[in-house]
């Protein structure tokens, strides 16, 4: 989870009009193989006309974005991981999302005094 994160925070990066570009000669296999699974999952979406398993150009998706604000404080993500870790070590992206939601909830309100 902690590459598929770091993936969507560099796309999120070049996301400035521009997609990012993953090219199997610049990226190790491990990279390549979760953007595959990022686009799967429908986090990314794929750009340009001529699909290659070469190279890759790709964009957040409206569910890549929603996830991406769920896991982007790392005290947020620090404690998600931690709990996933003490439960089994894995869960499904969507428990990942959900556990984040819970803690990023929890500390807007200890700051504001509004529960959620």
């Amino acid at each position: 989870m902690d590459l598929a994160r770091g993936i969507l925070l560099s796309v999120e990066a070049e996301d400035n009009g521009k997609a990012r570009v993953f090219e199997r000669e610049h990226e190790d296999a491990s990279t390549i193989h979760h953007v595959k699974l990022l686009l799967g999952a429908g986090l990314l979406e794929r750009v340009g006309a001529v699909p290659s398993n070469e190279r890759f150009k790709v964009h957040l998706s409206w569910d890549g974005h929603d996830f991406l604000d769920a896991v982007r404080d790392d005290g947020i993500w620090n404690k998600t991981q931690e709990q996933v870790a003490e439960t089994g070590g894995s869960a499904e992206r969507e428990v990942v999302k959900a556990l984040a939601i819970g803690f990023m909830k929890q500390k807007i309100s200890h700051h504001t005094g509004f529960e959620l």
